[in-house]
């Protein structure tokens, strides 16, 4: 499930990756400043829109219009886990257990 990028209302899709759009910052780098200003600057919200719709992927920013697939916007309130956590192994293994047991019982 790891190379999902899908943030969907589905138990196939309700899967949250890092993926290729995650900004990642090195320790020790030669311009601290620049990078907190480049940062900041990334995660604004005109940034973050224009990304978004560019992407066709779903900002993080709750100001942000929805700009991805319609299936795949969080419902508001509901818990999401991260799949790549180890301590949320337990739970993916009793979701996909359950899906399993379901198309099961639809057949």
């Amino acid at each position: 499930m790891d190379d999902l990028h899908t943030f969907g209302n589905t138990p196939e899709t309700g899967v949250q990756s890092v993926g290729g759009a995650t900004v990642y910052v090195f320790n020790q780098r030669p311009h601290p400043n620049a990078t907190r200003v480049f940062i900041s600057w990334f995660l604004s919200k005109d940034v973050q829109n224009g990304f978004a719709i560019a992407t066709q992927q779903a900002s993080r920013r709750t100001d942000v219009p929805h700009a991805g697939d319609p299936e795949a916007k969080p419902i508001p309130g509901a818990k999401y886990i991260t799949p790549q956590r180890e301590e949320n192994q337990p739970a993916q293994d009793k979701v996909l257990a359950f899906i399993s047991e379901v198309k099961k019982s639809v057949k």
